[in-house]
């Protein structure tokens, strides 16, 4: 049986979506069953408090706009967790 370029992209779509789907299931299973919400709302407030920070000081030391210093306030806390994350594999 041939199929069409056309339904190989939708075949391919549908089955990414179920992938993508299925993960994120899984992810928010996790957070239901192993994370601790008190744990949760601790790690939270100190990520806000670190990245809430780190904005007013890139932008009063460095003169960042606010939009600038965001992206590249995420862009450090992102690296911070990829280095944490390869200590912990």
């Amino acid at each position: 049986m041939k199929i069409t370029k056309r339904q190989l992209r939708r075949i391919i779509k549908e089955e990414k979506a179920k992938v993508l789907s299925e993960t994120m299931d899984q992810a928010d299973r996790t957070i239901g069953l192993y994370f601790d919400v008190r744990h949760q709302q601790m790690a939270f407030d100190s990520l806000s408090v670190l990245f809430d920070e780190s904005v007013a000081d890139a932008i009063a030391m460095d003169g960042y706009e606010e939009d600038e210093a965001r992206f590249m306030v995420l862009k450090g806390i992102t690296k911070l967790f990829e280095a944490w994350k390869a200590k912990k594999a």
